[in-house]
C-alpha cells in the first residue's frame, strides 16, 4: 500500500481540517463523522472517544507494522486492540488528538486507514492461512493483495451507494464466508476461481449469485471492475437501509443481474487492460520434521514448518499480549501474523522450535471452541449497538467453565450486538442477535437466537430465528444445553442435526 501514501496524503489534510473544526466547535459530531468514516475513524457511543480501524489485506500483519502500532498504543495509552471479523485491527477509546497522531504514522508503515469505513471498498479479506494451509487449492493471498491495491484507486474517483466487501477463499471451507460477500472468489482445484456477487449479511441476508465457475486468475480484475460498475449503476443511492449490493437480487432479479454483469464483463475484457501476472511468494526456510502434538500447533503444507493458533477472548488483545507477540516474532525469520475473521490469529512459518516457543508464550487465550466464540464490540463502544455482546460472552464463558465440558460439546457462538451482523450470527451454528424484550419489570436486554447456519461452500445456509431470550437467561440455557449433549456422549455438531426439535424446545424453555 506504500504507493498510495502520496496519493492520499492530500486527503489527510481534509481529515485534519475537519478535526480542527470539531475541536473549535465549528462543526458538530455528525458533520465530523461524515468525513472521518472515510478515513476509518468512527465516534464511539457517547461521542467522547473515537475508534480507528486499520485495514490489513487478508489479515496479514508484519513485524515492522506491529512495531508501529505498538509504539502508537504505548504513546496514547491504548490498553487493548480488537481483532475484528473483517480481519482488521480496531483501536478504541482514542482522543481526537490520538487519531490525528496515529493515522499518518500507520500510513507510513503501510497500513492505510483510508476507506476502511464509510461508503468505500472495505478491507479485502482472504483465508487467513492462505499459502501455508494443507489441503488448500492454491494461495489466494497474492490476488487479494493486488485487488486491494486496485480498489484503493476508486476511493477518490467513485461514489458507491455504500460499502463494498471483497473476499478470497483458498478452498470450499469458504473462509471468510466468501460466497456471502458483495464479491467473492473461491479457489478451485484447477487453479481457477468460482465468482459470487451480491451476497451479504445483516438485514435481508443473502448468499451471493454464482456468476462464473472457472475464472482464470489473470482475469480477476475484470470481475472487480464489472462489480464496481454494476453496484455504482444499479445500487440504491436513496435509502441507506437498502444501499448494499445484496438488494440487487431483489430489485433486478438473479437472471437480469447475471445478464448485466456478463454484458459489462465482456466490454471490459475487450479492452484487454486489466490482466494479471502474479508470481506467488515462496517461503524459504528450513524446519525440523517433528513437532510435539498440540491442539494449537499445526503443520503447514511446507515440510517442517508450523503455525500456532491463538484466540484472545472476545477478540481483544491486551497491549501486553500484543507487545509480547511482537517481541516473539520480531527476531524470527519470515514469521508473521495472520488475523482470522473470528477474532483470533495465527503465527505462521515457524519451525518446530519456534512453534513451541510461540505456543508456550501465548497461553492466555481461548482453550476450546466455545471460548473461541465471536463477539462484536457491542453497545459499550458501538454507537449503534443494542446489547453488550462482549459482556454476554464473558458471562457465558464464566458459567460454562465450571461445568468442564469436553471440547466441542458446546459450539463456537456468534454474537452480534444488533442486526448489523458484525458477529456473523446469521451463518452461525448457534448465534445471537442483540435486541430488547418487554417484561413486567420493564424493557430488558435480550437476544434473538439463531440456529443451523453454515458457511461452507455448496452448503451455505442462513441460520433460522428460533426465539428471543433475555440476556440474563442465556448462560443457564447454555449450561443445560452442554449437560444434555455431554450426557449423550456427543458434540454439538453431531447432536444438533438429529435433535432439532429438542433444541428448539430447550431454547423456548428459557424464553
Amino acid at each position: 500500500m506504500q504507493e498510495f501514501i502520496s496519493q492520499f496524503w492530500d486527503d489527510l489534510e481534509e481529515y485534519m481540517e475537519a478535526s480542527e473544526k470539531l475541536e473549535n466547535r465549528e462543526i458538530d459530531l455528525a458533520d465530523y463523522k461524515a468525513i472521518s468514516t472515510g478515513f476509518g475513524s468512527y465516534p464511539q457511543r457517547g461521542g467522547e472517544k473515537l475508534m480507528l480501524r486499520l485495514r490489513l489485506t487478508g489479515g496479514r500483519l508484519l513485524s515492522d507494522q506491529m512495531k508501529c502500532i505498538l509504539e502508537c498504543c504505548c504513546l496514547h495509552h491504548v490498553d487493548v486492540l480488537k481483532v475484528s471479523t473483517g480481519q482488521s485491527i480496531q483501536l478504541h477509546d482514542l482522543s481526537l488528538e490520538a487519531v490525528q497522531d496515529i493515522m499518518p504514522k500507520v500510513w507510513n508503515a503501510g497500513i492505510i486507514t483510508r476507506g476502511s469505513g464509510g461508503d468505500y471498498p472495505n478491507n479485502v479479506m482472504a483465508s487467513p492461512l492462505s499459502g501455508v494451509e494443507k489441503g488448500e487449492h492454491f494461495d489466494v493471498l497474492p490476488y487479494a493483495e493486488i485487488t486491494a491495491r486496485y480498489l484503493m484507486k476508486y476511493i477518490d474517483t467513485k461514489k458507491f451507494p455504500r460499502k463494498l466487501k471483497v473476499s478470497f477463499a483458498n478452498s470450499e471451507a469458504n473462509i471468510p464466508h466468501t460466497s456471502v460477500r458483495d464479491l467473492g472468489f473461491v479457489a478451485n482445484p484447477d487453479h481457477t476461481f468460482q465468482v459470487y456477487i451480491a451476497g451479504g449479511l445483516g438485514p435481508n441476508p443473502k448468499v451471493g449469485v454464482l456468476i462464473d465457475q472457472h475464472v482464470q486468475p489473470k482475469d480477476i480484475l475484470y470481475y472487480v471492475k464489472t462489480m464496481i460498475t454494476i453496484f455504482a449503476t444499479y445500487g440504491n443511492y436513496e435509502s441507506r437501509n437498502r444501499a448494499r449490493s445484496r438488494y440487487l437480487q431483489d430489485t433486478l432479479g438473479e437472471e437480469t443481474l447475471r445478464d448485466l454483469f456478463h454484458k459489462n464483463l465482456k466490454r471490459y475484457k475487450e479492452m484487454k487492460n486489466h490482466e494479471l501476472h502474479i508470481t506467488p511468494e515462496v517461503v524459504e526456510k528450513s524446519g525440523q520434521d517433528i513437532c510435539e502434538e498440540n491442539v494449537r500447533i499445526h503443520e503447514q503444507k511446507q515440510e517442517g514448518l508450523y503455525y500456532v493458533s491463538f484466540h484472545p477472548i472476545g477478540g481483544y488483545l491486551s497491549l501486553d499480549q500484543f507487545a509480547h507477540l511482537y517481541q516473539l516474532i520480531a527476531s524470527l525469520n519470515q514469521v508473521e501474523i495472520r488475523l482470522n475473521p473470528e477474532g483470533g490469529l495465527y503465527v505462521i512459518n515457524c519451525n518446530a522450535k519456534e512453534a513451541r516457543l510461540v505456543y508456550e508464550e501465548t497461553t492466555q487465550g481461548a482453550s476450546d471452541a466455545f471460548e473461541s466464540s465471536i463477539a462484536c464490540v457491542g453497545q459499550a463502544k458501538c454507537a449503534i449497538g443494542i446489547c453488550d455482546s462482549q459482556a454476554l460472552l464473558h458471562k457465558c464463558i464464566d458459567a460454562v467453565k465450571k461445568e468442564k465440558f469436553s471440547n466441542g460439546v458446546l459450539p463456537q457462538l456468534n454474537i452480534s450486538g444488533c442486526i448489523s451482523g458484525c458477529g456473523s450470527h446469521q451463518l452461525a451454528g448457534l448465534g445471537f442477535q442483540g435486541s430488547r424484550k418487554r417484561t413486567e419489570n420493564g424493557v430488558k436486554p435480550a437476544y434473538i437466537v439463531y440456529v443451523g447456519g453454515c458457511q461452507e461452500q455448496y452448503k451455505e445456509k442462513m441460520a433460522v430465528k428460533v426465539a428471543t431470550l433475555l440476556e440474563e437467561r442465556i448462560p443457564a440455557f447454555l449450561v443445560e444445553l452442554g449437560r444434555t449433549i455431554q450426557n449423550a456422549g456427543s458434540s454439538y455438531a453431531e447432536w444438533y442435526p438429529d435433535n432439532k426439535e429438542k433444541m428448539e424446545n430447550l431454547i423456548k424453555k428459557y424464553e
